[in-house]
């Protein structure tokens, strides 16, 4: 099974999506790893990044949290690194409104491709919702991407919060590899 790590700030503009592309790049490029990118930030940045400004063609980060889906299909990005891509469509965004129960479905969906990777690296949206506890649930380690100001301080006390409550429920494995100061 791969590693999977989320990049998580309850905070915008921290470097979240770049300190997570610049990872992916480095395990794919450098370190030559099987590298699978989820998008879960419905601005869709990173897959704008990734996939070169090429339409998602695969399945969406939003289409995990569906009741049913017929698998899942990956976009293959320029670099190599496979790709569940977001986009800025509404339904990206009404993800948040779905029954809470539905955060359990990207790991149940996930589940039959992971073993084709070395590393899963997902980017968080920056705030508390179905998209991020799904990403937390999903992952093995959580890097928290800082910048030193007060409001970013206090968005990482709120994720540290968020964190707890997911380990003492859907995913007691669950680790924070570390801050990384941007």
């Amino acid at each position: 099974m791969p590693t999977v790590i989320a990049f998580a700030n309850q905070k915008g503009g921290v470097g979240k999506t770049t300190i997570a592309t610049q990872f992916a790049y480095y395990l794919r490029l450098q370190k030559k790893k099987k590298v699978l990118f989820l998008d879960m930030d419905a601005q869709g940045s990173a897959s704008e990044t990734l996939n070169e400004r090429n339409p998602i063609a695969g399945t969406t980060s939003q289409a995990l949290f569906r009741e049913e889906l017929d698998g899942v299909n990956v976009d293959k990005t320029p670099r190599g690194i496979d790709l569940i891509g977001s986009n800025q469509s509404p339904e990206a965004y009404d993800v948040e409104s779905l029954p809470l129960a539905q955060v359990l479905n990207p790991k149940k969906w996930l589940a039959p491709i992971l073993g084709n990777y070395d590393y899963v690296v997902i980017d968080c949206p920056p705030s508390l919702g179905r998209r991020l506890a799904a990403s937390l649930i999903l992952a093995d380690f959580v890097v928290c991407p800082i910048k030193l100001s007060g409001y970013a301080v206090s968005g990482l006390k709120s994720l540290f919060s968020t964190i707890v409550q997911i380990q003492q429920g859907a995913n007691s494995g669950l680790q924070i590899l570390g801050i990384a100061v941007n």
